[in-house]
């Protein structure tokens, strides 16, 4: 899996002091840097197809999303591939961070049966 790894500005995150912790000085640099994957390629193990660009921009927006411990939501126009895109990102978890589950999918009961035949 081709990856590119960037250190990028998150904001003030759980690195910064806690108003516990009064052995650290107030002129110490607060570090609110954190490694974010950002993929160039799909996932080894998704199979039988290949992400479009915006499907892409998608997968690493998700992957941005839980790299801070945020959630998201995909919404947007039918038939822009959200299926696919949270299969991928499940497969960016199951092949590099070694997560295999129990995951939970919000979606309507209609889509259901399109994701037993997605996944």
């Amino acid at each position: 899996m081709n990856f590119l790894l960037t250190r990028n500005r998150i904001g003030e995150k759980s690195k910064r002091k806690s108003h516990i912790d009064k052995d650290q000085s107030d002129d110490e640099p607060v570090d609110d840097t954190e490694e974010i994957v950002f993929l160039t390629e799909q996932p080894s193990i998704l199979k039988n197809g290949y992400l479009k660009d915006h499907q892409m921009v998608g997968l690493n927006w998700l992957i941005s999303l839980y790299s801070i411990g945020f959630n998201g939501i995909l919404a947007d126009e039918m038939g822009l591939g959200k299926t696919i895109q949270t299969i991928a990102f499940f497969a960016y978890l199951t092949e590099y961070k070694k997560i295999k589950g129990p995951h939970l999918i919000v979606c309507p009961n209609s889509v259901v049966p399109n994701w037993y035949k997605e996944f």
